[in-house]
């Protein structure tokens, strides 16, 4: 089983706060409970999805993190951007979650550099 790598990338001050201000207040972990306020922003590149099935896949997989609040997954772009509490969803969660999503698939997750990430 080829393990995938990921870069978390969040601009925590800025794009947190950006992103996060369009946040809905009923935001949930995906255990149900209720987000931070931590919410973050992470860019994890995806292999692997062949049709919209592998985007509904992916994204109930990391729907179900703890910690997730957003996730948009473009199977275009071979991405997943995920709002989340990084304390709660760390990329090695979300990268497990991805992989082990695909029943039949093989979903593998790379890692992304956004210019101007740095802190």
């Amino acid at each position: 089983m080829r393990s995938g790598l990921v870069l978390f990338v969040a601009g925590a001050a800025l794009l947190g706060l950006a992103l996060g201000a369009g946040c809905d207040s009923s935001s949930t972990g995906g255990d149900g409970s209720p987000g931070s306020g931590k919410a973050e922003r992470s860019v994890f590149t995806v292999r692997g999805m062949t049709c919209q099935g592998c985007v509904d896949t992916v994204t109930r997989a990391v729907e179900a993190v703890p910690g997730v609040e957003k996730v948009e997954v473009s199977l275009e772009k071979e991405q997943a951007v995920v709002m989340a509490d990084p304390e709660r969803a760390t990329p090695e969660k979300i990268v497990a979650a991805i992989e082990q999503a695909g029943s039949g698939s093989e979903f593998e997750a790379e890692p992304v550099v956004e210019a101007g990430s740095g802190g």
